[in-house]
Parts: structure tokens; sequence; C-alpha cells
């Protein structure tokens, strides 16, 4: 592991060849299409800490507030078709993928599914961050996750940042958060996340509280939770290409939290 970890490129490769044993095949947009997201897994490399995950943390002005994600959102049909188009042109995030023409040849209907997924979260990281795509590599997808509170599901797309970048969050993010990938491979940075949910919450989950692994991430002035979908996503990842599981929630330390209706619309949740 010391060698992927200290190497960019032999890790770029290697996320890249275990993403392509991915067998999962993406939901294809039909009548679910506003039930579906895609979100863009960006991963990139610093000479002094090593490779890392580039999250944001939701602002209160968007539902989930407070929650750590990645960039991405609902997919736009004709607007995400037509750039999708444009992503195997040279410097752009498909043009040196090493699987493109394979898929494109074999499973043509796959790859109009999957660059219809990048090409959508490709748009929202620019939206949300302003990532430019030509700073991206695409590496693979990763099999979709449930949003169970919103009943939606998320297509994750990983990326690569070709080199480091200047984000500008716009208003439904409120700050950039990079987690270093040595401190998610760090068992003793997992916790058990407690949620009790007030009553209108409850009421419709038809359950007062429910516990969820977590990763608990140390960052000046305060710390972060990572849990739910994004930490799902993020999980998967480690586990195909460093054959990472988190520890049992059994006996680790537990951080409380409530979720009020707000959850769904806005205003912030505050771990305590």
């Amino acid at each position: 592991m010391d060698t992927w970890m200290k190497n960019e490129q032999a890790l770029r490769h290697r996320v890249a060849e275990k993403l392509a044993q991915n067998r999962t095949e993406p939901k294809q947009p039909g009548q679910e299409l506003g039930k579906l997201s895609a979100v863009l897994c960006l991963m990139g490399y610093h000479g002094a800490t090593g490779p890392y995950l580039v999250l944001t943390k939701r602002s209160a002005e968007v539902p989930q507030p407070g929650d750590l994600s990645f960039p991405g959102g609902r997919l736009h049909p004709r607007r995400d078709a037509l750039f999708s188009k444009l992503l195997a042109l040279p410097q752009m995030p498909l043009a040196r993928w090493p699987y493109r023409k394979d898929l494109a040849r074999n499973r043509p209907l796959r790859y109009r599914v999957l660059t219809h997924y990048l090409a959508t979260s490709l748009r929202e990281s620019f939206e949300e961050i302003r990532l430019i795509p030509l700073n991206v590599a695409f590496l693979g997808s990763l099999p979709p996750q449930p949003l169970v509170m919103f009943q939606w599901t998320i297509i994750p797309m990983v990326g690569w940042l070709k080199k480091n970048a200047q984000f500008k969050p716009n208003r439904e993010v409120a700050r950039i958060i990079p987690i270093a990938l040595q401190d998610l491979l760090n068992p003793e940075n997992y916790a058990t996340y407690h949620v009790r949910y007030k009553p209108p919450v409850a009421a419709r989950l038809q359950q007062e509280f429910g516990d969820f692994p977590c990763f608990v991430h140390h960052q000046k002035p305060q710390r972060e939770i990572l849990w739910g979908a994004t930490f799902r996503i993020v999980m998967a990842l480690l586990e195909q290409v460093f054959d990472f599981t988190p520890p049992d929630p059994k006996g680790l330390p537990v951080i409380n939290g409530r979720i009020g209706k707000s959850y769904y619309r806005g205003q912030s949740r505050t771990p305590h």
C-alpha cells in the first residue's frame, strides 16, 4: 500500500484498474429520472500529505445542512446529453481513460449511460465549487447508493484532480473539506453516530433514533462527521481499491446528534 500512497501515477492507475472490475450496472435514466443524481468523488494528490478526497460541507441554505457530501445533483437530460458528447475530446475527462474505447465498442448503452452521469457530476461540480472539467481525469464509477431519507439514488463517479485547484464554493457549499486518504484508512478515526429524530421526523421515519457508522474528521475549529450515503460511497471506494473495511461499530465511541424537519429544507443540524 505504501507504494501506491507515495506514487501518484501508481495510485491513479490502481484506482482505475480496480474500478474497472465493478460489474454493477448503472441505473438507466427513465421514469425515475427525478429521483436520480450523480456525484463526483474527486481524488487528488498533494506532495506533502499524499492522496486525499475533496468533500464539501453543505450550507444552511440547502437540505441536509452541515453534512459532508460530494459535489453533484440531479440529471438534466438534454443539457447533460449534449455535454457528454464532449467528454472524450483531447484534454477532457474521458480522453485518457484506458477502458473508454473498449466499453464504447462492446457495451455502447452502458457507455452512454456512464458518460451521461459523468456529465451531470462535472456540471454540478462546476456550479458548486467551480471545478474546471479540463482539470479532471475520469477513473471509473462506484455502485449506486440510496439516499433513504429523501428516496433518491446517488450514482458516484470517481475522478482525479490533475492539478491543484482554487475552488470557489457557491451558496450551496459552506466550505471545501479535503480529507487525507491516510486518515480514512486509520481505524481509530471511526465511531458510531447516534441520531435522535425530533417528533416530525420520527413520525415520518417511524422511528425515534438511528445508529450509523461514521468517520470523524478533526479539523479546526471543529470536527466533521462523515456519515450516511456519502460515508457508504467512501467505504465502497476504500474497500474496492484498498481492501479496507471500517471497524465493527460495537465498542466504538458514540457521537450524538439530532435531526429536525429543517434537515429536509435547510438550517443546520449540529452534532454535540
